[in-house]
This record gives C-alpha cells, structure tokens and sequence, in this order.
C-alpha cells in the first residue's frame, strides 16, 4: 500500500485533488464542517484526516495519497477483529490475509478516494457491535453506537447501510425478546445504541 505513491496510479484524478484541496482549506481557515460542496458534495471527515497527515507531512501527492493508503491498512486489522468475534481467530487470519492482498481493497487503498474509510469505520462499528452482543453491557452498546454514528461522516450511501443495521436490529430484538421474555432489557440495549449513534452522527443528521 506504501510502495511508490507517488508514481503508481499515474496522475492525479479530480477526486484525490479535492481531497488535497480540502485539507489545506482546512489547515488554512480552520473547520469547514461536516460536509463539502467539493466533488459534488462530499461528507468532509476524510478531509479532516488528510489535514492531519499534513500536519506532519508536506502537502503533495505522496502525502494526500499515504493519507488513505494508512486508512486501507487499518482496515486490516479492523476487519481481523470483526471476524475474530464472529468466526475465531482461523477464519479471522484468512479474511484479514484476504482482504490485506485483495486488488480492489489495494487499489482503492492507494488512491485519495474518500470512500476507502468507509470500510474501516465499518468493520470496527460491526466488531463492536458483536462484542457488545457478546459482552452484554451498556457501555459496550454504546461505543458500538457511536462507532455506527462515526460512519455518516465517511462516504454518501452510508445511511443505507444504516438502514439494513436497524433492520437487522429490529430483528434481533424480537428473537431476543421471544427467547427470554425481557423486552425492558433490549430496549435499554438499543436505547444505548441510539445515544451512542445520535451523540456522534447526530451532528451531520
């Protein structure tokens, strides 16, 4: 992901241009909120992380693009972490082995596109939100939440994903209800996981 950035895509696409843009926008006046009108409208959280690679590193090519090249590799690990809690640590290595040399996750990986933290910032809210299945604490739906909340920050269809979580939710309350009778329990789960989502999504919302 780190090897010749600067050489490898050839050129520089509109995309990554805005994404260059934005950030030094962002480190000259200051915030510019939660979405920008740049690429015909973008939610604006992975210009707030390419400011921060060019807080240490001077803004051009190689910088803008290693900004979303660090991204892809957290994803990595994320995505082991995920699997680990659904799956074990074997399928857990293969699906992390998988994705770490997978050629579209590469790719995207080593272009400033913004869409790349998208997965990131899913498989760790999907990790949280089996650990917390797993842990059963409010603290636990909580964090879950507010990681699902950090997702509308990162690419546009994200709230359609949201969409199919709460469907999913919807359909684990139930079982959950009809299997131990205690919907005052599963309300306090969700509620922890709707303050959590609302406390950090609440603001692009």
């Amino acid at each position: 992901r780190l090897v010749d950035l600067h050489g490898i895509p050839a050129g520089l696409h509109g995309d990554e241009g805005w994404m260059g843009i934005e950030a030094r926008r962002i480190l000259q006046d200051g915030p510019i909120g939660i979405w920008s009108p740049s690429a015909l409208g973008q939610p604006a959280g992975p210009f707030y992380w390419t400011a921060l690679v060019f807080l240490f590193l001077k803004p051009g090519i190689e910088s803008v693009r290693l900004s979303t090249a660090l991204l892809g590799a957290l994803t990595i690990p994320a995505a082991y972490l995920f699997y680990r809690v659904l799956f074990g640590p074997r399928v857990a290595f293969l699906g992390a082995a998988l994705l770490g040399v997978g050629f579209w996750h590469l790719v995207y990986s080593r272009v400033a596109f913004p869409p790349v933290a998208l997965p990131l910032v899913e498989a760790a809210a999907f990790a949280a939100l089996f650990v917390a299945f797993k842990r059963d604490t409010l603290p636990a739906y909580l964090i879950a939440g507010g990681l699902l909340g950090l997702g509308v920050y990162t690419y546009i269809p994200y709230p359609f994903l949201g969409l199919g979580v709460a469907v999913f939710l919807v359909g684990w309350a139930v079982v959950e209800i009809a299997r131990r009778r205690d919907w005052k329990k599963i309300g306090l789960r969700l509620g922890a996981l709707a303050i959590g989502g609302l406390a950090v999504g609440g603001p692009f919302l």
